[in-house]
C-alpha cells in the first residue's frame, strides 16, 4: 500500500508569517481555441512539504540538486510521538529516552500532532513548535545513520523563537559537523504507525541553484487494508 505524506500545494497552502503564496494563473486554455492547457505557477521554494538540503542556512553546503539519489531513499524509517503544543519546542531530553530506537533509522519521523492545526492559518504558522538546538546537535553527532528528519508542523524554527531555530538548523545541515542532517518540514503522517511503515521515497525537485524544493513524500506500508 502507498501513502503520500506530502500536502498537495495550493493558493490557500502554511507559509512562513510575511511569506508570499502560490500564484497561479492560466495561460492557455483549451476552450479559447487553444491546442493545449498551461498554466504558469511562482511559488518559493520552502512552501508546503518541501526538503531542505545543507545549502539552506550553510552556504558551503550541498543544494537540492547536488544531494546523492540514496538521501532521498529511506529503508528504516521510524516514527517517535512527541506531543507538543503552540510554540514548545521538542528538546535532547524528549529524545534522549529513544536514542536505541533512533540509532537504528535512516528517517526519523517527529510526530507532535500539531498536524491537527493545519487548516488553522494563525495557530498553525505563528505559533508552532520547533526543534530546539540542543536536540539538532543531539542528533547530529550521536546518529551517524541518521539522514533525514521529517516534521509534522511547519518548520524546524519555531516563530517564537526564531534565534535557536536558527541554530537548530544549522547544527542539522552540517556547519558544525562532518555529518549534516536533511529536513523535511509541514509533512503529513497523522494516520501511519510504525508496526507497518516497510520503506519512505522522498523526490525533491531537482532544480538547480536552489537550496531546497518541494518534495513529494510517499511511505510503503506492509499489510495494509
Amino acid at each position: 500500500m502507498y501513502r503520500l505524506l506530502s500536502y498537495p500545494i495550493s493558493q490557500n497552502s502554511a507559509v512562513w508569517p510575511g511569506g508570499k503564496k502560490v500564484a497561479c494563473q492560466q495561460i492557455h486554455h483549451v476552450e479559447d481555441g487553444s491546442e493545449w492547457n498551461e498554466w504558469m505557477y511562482t511559488l518559493t521554494n520552502h512552501l508546503g512539504t518541501h526538503y531542505d538540503a545543507p545549502n539552506h542556512h550553510y552556504n558551503a553546503g550541498l543544494k537540492i540538486s547536488d544531494l546523492p539519489l540514496e538521501r532521498f531513499v529511506f529503508e528504516k524509517p521510524y516514527i517517535l510521538d512527541i506531543p507538543k503544543g503552540p510554540n514548545e519546542k521538542i528538546t535532547k531530553d524528549d529524545l534522549v529516552p529513544f536514542a536505541e530506537k533512533i540509532q537504528q533509522c535512516d528517517a526519523l519521523f517527529l510526530r507532535t500532532g500539531f498536524f491537527k492545526h493545519h487548516h488553522e492559518p494563525e495557530l498553525y504558522c505563528e505559533n508552532g513548535p520547533g526543534v530546539g538546538s540542543d536536540a539538532a546537535e543531539y542528533l547530529v553527532k550521536h546518529f551517524l545513520n541518521l539522514k533525514v528528519i521529517v516534521l509534522d508542523f511547519l518548520s524546524l524554527n519555531a516563530y517564537s523563537d526564531i534565534p535557536d531555530g536558527m541554530k537548530a538548523h544549522k547544527w542539522l545541515l552540517g556547519e558544525w559537523t562532518d555529518h549534516f542532517i536533511c529536513i523535511i518540514e509541514d509533512a503529513h503522517f497523522e494516520d501511519i504507525e510504525n508496526e507497518t511503515l516497510e520503506k519512505v521515497i522522498a523526490l525533491p525537485l531537482l532544480i538547480e541553484e536552489l537550496d531546497s524544493a518541494q518534495v513529494t513524500v510517499m511511505a510503503f506500508e506492509k499489510n495494509g487494508e
